[in-house]
């Protein structure tokens, strides 16, 4: 009786009678009949939608990949959306990340292994959905971990760092960033290729490359990258030159390293977020080469347990992704609250789409770039990433922020008068801090340096083939007796003049918030020695080859929201980054 009377009142004359309640001219019975139909409405709809999602969770067949929305473009923010709407599933997100990477990774080689769980794990996570429980804005979304990065047994995928000699290592645990991703509700797809050991095996290798699984491909560039396109031959002479090839910022066609299949991944529409490790701009370099947002971290304020180490006193990590606010939400995911200062509402409370009130530092563009001499010149290209980066600045100043140039230490003067440098310091580093992860490994035969040593010697046509042969790096680190002293005085030295005499420097004495300038530069080594954070920011596309660039904005310790302001600033004012072209010669033969 009274299910008749809501119909007969709603559905024959409901504007009547929405005017009549609205206007105070109804009886308190009808109210309630009014208030009880809403409460109805409302619930019919859950129901509506937890059968919708229901079929879509159980009916989706594995392996056939959903077509209502474009990975080489939808934000994890975004895709989150259709997720909550019932539009799509988490496994159907699995399963277009599989087919992207099933399609297009014989070539793009950013990928090295493939997570067995991951469907299983995207169910679990719809029926959660399902049931109401949503455990934040990541839930189901899939991401890249870079393979330095330690999963567990459960997860099914080695951690190798690039090199056989890790392939059946085995970690019992994940890195504690892993941990609190899974939390969160994150799906971890896939681990990614990087340069072997993060960069730290042969001063003559290439970014991106690894033993494990050869040399990853820019999804953007026209052309291939190899070896030979270094512009250097196969040697270095000083570890400076070795800077120049670890960042090879002057080759126009390289995919820039050591987070190379994270970036790559995530811009060939694999998954819509990846995370990286950073520590002379191995998470910044790649990420604006693949047309990404990324943030390089404070050092200090995650975990870096269960991470492959480079150098623990300059390790961090970051993650990349197609906008600011898939940024904010992993930062507030992984970042350590008792480590640093987050915002109150978290990190995605900062960001307001505007440039009032930042006051940001700018760098020339022709002081900051690596010289010819040091790669392969292009001239026109670098006259329009000059050009358009001079526009960039412009532009900024007439939205509204206060835009000023400014002058920032060189990072050659991080280096005493004794000759020593931020180099010396990560060869000093990388034995002990390798081997503090290689002990506690409890399935592999490998607990030492000379160990990866003598295995690369052992397996050398896997480990240095012909081109590749280089392990210098590993042999100075296993050779190095640099005095504490001479460590302490060096670290003084290069952390004075990278905050003191530079980046806070600059930032009081010119009163900006932040320093903006090429990211195709030695930028990246000055946050590096600081330990402080920086960003990067998609700008355009070289005309001759299609490879992104972008600028690098810098700023001092535990000012992630500062750089998650200009991050979201530039996103609402800037064009809309663009997606590969995914060209027909690199899908699978």
């Amino acid at each position: 009786m009274l299910t008749h009377m809501i119909m007969a009142i709603l559905f024959r004359k409901p504007l009547r009678f929405v005017f009549k309640v609205v206007c105070g001219q109804s009886s308190p019975f009808a109210i309630q009949i009014f208030l009880l139909a809403i409460i109805m409405g409302f619930f019919v709809s859950l129901l509506c939608k937890a059968c919708v999602w229901r079929k879509r969770a159980q009916n989706i067949p594995s392996g056939s990949p959903f077509t209502g929305f474009d990975p080489l473009l939808a934000t994890a923010t975004e895709l989150q959306n259709l997720l909550s709407s019932g539009a799509l599933t988490s496994v159907d997100l699995v399963n277009q990340g599989f087919a992207q990477i099933e399609r297009y990774d014989d070539y793009l080689r950013a990928i090295i292994s493939v997570s067995p769980t991951a469907l299983e794990d995207a169910r679990r996570l719809d029926r959660e959905r399902v049931s109401g429980r949503i455990r934040g804005p990541l839930h189901g979304i899939p991401m890249l971990i870079k393979d330095n990065v330690a999963t567990s047994l459960e997860l099914g995928m080695d951690t190798t760092a690039g090199s056989f000699a890790l392939q059946d290592s085995r970690p019992l645990a994940n890195a504690d960033i892993v941990n609190k991703l899974v939390e969160a509700g994150v799906i971890i797809i896939a681990k990614s290729q990087l340069s072997e050991f993060a960069n730290y095996k042969g001063s003559g290798l290439p970014p991106g490359w690894s033993a494990i699984r050869g040399q990853c491909q820019s999804a953007y560039t026209s052309d291939d990258f190899d070896l030979d396109d270094l512009g250097f031959g196969h040697s270095v002479s000083s570890l400076f030159t070795f800077l120049y090839k670890l960042l090879n910022c002057y080759n126009y066609q390289s995919p820039g390293g050591s987070s190379t299949g994270s970036a790559v991944g995530v811009s060939a529409g694999y998954a819509s977020i990846g995370l990286g490790t950073d520590t002379t701009g191995s998470v910044v370099i790649p990420a604006t080469r693949a047309g990404l947002y990324s943030i390089r971290l404070t050092t200090g304020i995650t975990s870096m347990e269960g991470i492959v180490p480079f150098s623990r006193k300059f390790d961090t990590v970051g993650p990349l992704a197609k906008g600011a606010r898939d940024i904010a939400n992993i930062l507030d995911v992984i970042v350590d609250r008792g480590a640093t200062n987050v915002p109150l509402g978290g990190y995605a409370s900062v960001l307001h789409g505007k440039w009032d009130h930042l006051k940001i530092g700018t760098l020339s563009p022709e002081k900051w770039f690596i010289p010819p001499s040091l790669g392969r010149p292009n001239p026109a290209a670098r006259e329009q990433m000059d050009r358009e980066t001079r526009e960039a600045y412009r532009k900024m100043q007439n939205l509204g922020a206060t835009v000023k140039s400014v002058e920032l230490v060189s990072w050659e003067e991080m280096s005493p008068a004794n000759g020593k440098g931020i180099f010396d310091l990560f060869e000093a580093d990388f034995r002990k801090d390798i081997e503090s992860y290689l002990k506690v490994l409890p399935s592999s035969s490998i607990k030492t340096l000379d160990d990866i040593i003598k295995f690369n010697i052992e397996h050398a046509s896997l480990e240095l083939p012909k081109g590749y042969e280089s392990q210098d790096l590993l042999i100075r680190a296993a050779n190095n007796s640099m005095s504490t002293e001479a460590y302490e005085k060096t670290f003084a030295q290069m952390r004075l003049v990278s905050r003191d005499m530079g980046i806070d420097k600059t930032l009081r004495t010119d009163e900006v918030d932040v320093i903006i300038g090429p990211a195709d530069s030695a930028f990246s080594l000055l946050a590096c020695g600081a330990g402080y954070p920086s960003a990067t920011l998609p700008l355009s596309y070289l005309d001759f080859n299609g490879r992104p660039f972008g600028l690098f904005a810098l700023t001092t310790a535990h000012h992630e929201d500062t750089l998650l302001q200009v991050m979201s600033a530039w996103e609402s004012t800037f064009p809309a980054r663009k997606p590969p072209s995914m060209q027909p010669s690199r899908l699978k033969a």
